[in-house]
């Protein structure tokens, strides 16, 4: 009989937080079921569940993910040859390079593992003629999908970064909580001037431990939550608290799946503490 992997993924925390991955276990069970008795399936199937984890970008193949961790059993030669790998659709195993998708599928083939493609009703394996060229056009659509959106967020985000920069537009809403956005401009909340008060009392010589204590007795608290020596030392570091917003900008090339990683740092929220510099 055949042992079968159920896979299931989504790629945001919007989906994880919604039906998605529900949604994707009861397709995959009902034609698990609908097909065990022509296809011989073992009636004990295993799950494999990434939340979170970008195809485009291969986060589901790290070590640390379902799917990576399933392609280490088949190397290390865990999976029974025969065993079939069960996927709504070819974009939930991989949005990469086509060529890089036509590598995995093969890894599968040398292991003599089926991949099932639920959506378009696809076994791919070389037992299927015509599978694997069906299997590298939906792979090569699936990428160039990818590709644009990559290219869009990307353009969209430089759009913020220069809007932040030269006409002092908040980029992002998730804010330092002594920062609100108000207008479209980051400006300062009342939070702010506790955060001066915490830099206050460092430089006056008073150490972590001991301010902690100070605001805690008086009250002083951001949201309700007490301070501690670890708090303290990450306001006295966040680069937040002068001013700077630190943005990373990733920069692929589609060739070759190179990534290129820049940082810059800017200047857009409203100094919080002077005497950080």
């Amino acid at each position: 009989m055949k042992k079968c992997y159920l896979y299931i993924r989504v790629s945001s925390e919007q989906q994880v937080s919604g039906d998605g991955l529900n949604r994707q276990e009861s397709l995959l069970i009902k034609y698990f079921e609908d097909n065990a008795p022509v296809q011989d399936f073992d009636p004990d199937y295993e799950l494999i569940i990434d939340e979170g984890r970008s195809v485009f970008k291969a986060e589901h193949l790290h070590e640390s993910a379902g799917l990576g961790r399933f392609f280490k059993r088949v190397n290390d030669g865990d999976i029974a040859k025969g065993s079939v790998l069960i996927v709504e659709s070819l974009d939930r195993f991989s949005r990469e390079n086509p060529f890089k998708c036509v590598e995995y599928i093969s890894q599968l083939d040398r292991a003599q593992i089926e991949l099932h493609d639920v959506e378009k009703r696809l076994i791919i394996s070389r037992k299927h003629s015509n599978s694997l060229t069906f299997a590298t056009m939906i792979a090569e659509r699936s990428y160039e999908e990818s590709c644009l959106k990559s290219t869009r967020i990307r353009k969209g985000w430089d759009k913020r970064r220069k809007k932040a920069k030269d006409e002092g537009h908040y980029m992002i809403k998730n804010c330092p909580k002594w920062i609100d956005v108000v207008d479209g401009k980051y400006v300062l909340n009342e939070n702010h001037i506790l955060v001066r008060e915490v830099f206050d009392l460092y430089l006056s010589g008073i150490r972590s431990y001991t301010i902690a204590q100070q605001l805690n007795a008086a009250g002083k608290l951001i949201d309700n939550k007490k301070w501690d020596s670890t708090k303290i030392c990450h306001l006295l570091r966040n680069k937040r608290c002068k001013g700077e917003y630190t943005s990373n900008r990733t920069e692929r090339n589609f060739d070759d799946d190179t990534v290129i990683l820049t940082t810059e740092i800017y200047k857009i929220y409203p100094k919080a503490a002077e005497c950080y510099g």
